[in-house]
């Protein structure tokens, strides 16, 4: 499972090594570049695109909001989250008119830290499969992934991001229901774990289950994908 390759933004050393550690902390993501400017952050993102930028609004030669622009004005397939201590509301609606996908208000905790980098690792690999998505798996990206819903918290310990991230994007990308074991092969993990990941999955209300009946003994429990409510 392949990381999500993150650049963080940020001209105070303090604040950047923070982000850093944070960053590092979670599964699924690694730092690959630092920039303390605008003209290096732009300079970085355009010579290797990352998945995923950590960017500060107030840098000494241009405005974060300003390399957000350039970055959309470049076309790259790089998302966004702002990290800032601008709390004025035209600074917050230039971020989102902007593409910004989140917007974190200095100082924050490691908890709303995590909540929005595990919305944008899950988000990401739902969109990352391929597949068509419908209206409702739309709207519940758009519309409840900074939600203070309990649905938006960080998965529980045991069940990782990065593993939960591969099985949504497995079963999204099924042409057909799939097992647990199935999908234990599919990604190279035991049953027990496959079924642990099924359970998180099917207590959030995110799979469809349908039992299989063979010739013999109990019937095979399959999964599919339910779209976001």
């Amino acid at each position: 499972m392949v990381p999500i390759d993150v650049l963080i933004v940020e001209d105070d050393p303090m604040v950047l090594a923070l982000n850093q550690r944070f960053t590092q902390r979670l599964g699924g993501f690694r730092v690959t570049a630092t920039a303390q400017t605008g003209a290096e952050a732009l300079r970085l993102a355009t010579s290797s695109p990352p998945h995923l930028v950590l960017l500060d609004v107030y840098l000494p030669d241009m405005s974060g909001l300003a390399v957000l622009r350039e970055i959309r004005r470049a076309g790259l397939n790089t998302d966004v989250i702002v990290i800032t201590a601008a709390h004025d509301a035209h600074t917050v609606q230039e971020a989102l008119r902007s593409g910004a996908c989140d917007y974190l208000m200095k100082p924050f905790t490691f908890d709303r830290f995590r909540q929005a980098m595990t919305s944008y690792l899950l988000r990401h690999a739902r969109l990352s499969a391929g597949s068509d998505v419908t209206q409702d798996i739309i709207d519940g990206l758009l519309h409840s992934g900074n939600s203070a819903s309990s649905d938006d918290l960080p998965p529980p310990k045991g069940v990782d991001p990065v593993t939960l991230a591969a099985f949504l994007r497995e079963l999204e990308k099924a042409p057909r229901p799939l097992s647990a074991s199935d999908l234990a092969r599919r990604l190279g993990v035991s049953r027990i774990t496959a079924v642990r990941y099924l359970r998180y999955l099917q207590d959030r209300g995110q799979v469809i289950i349908r039992p299989v009946y063979g010739n013999v003994g109990r019937p095979v429990k399959t999964y599919t994908l339910k779209p976001v409510p």
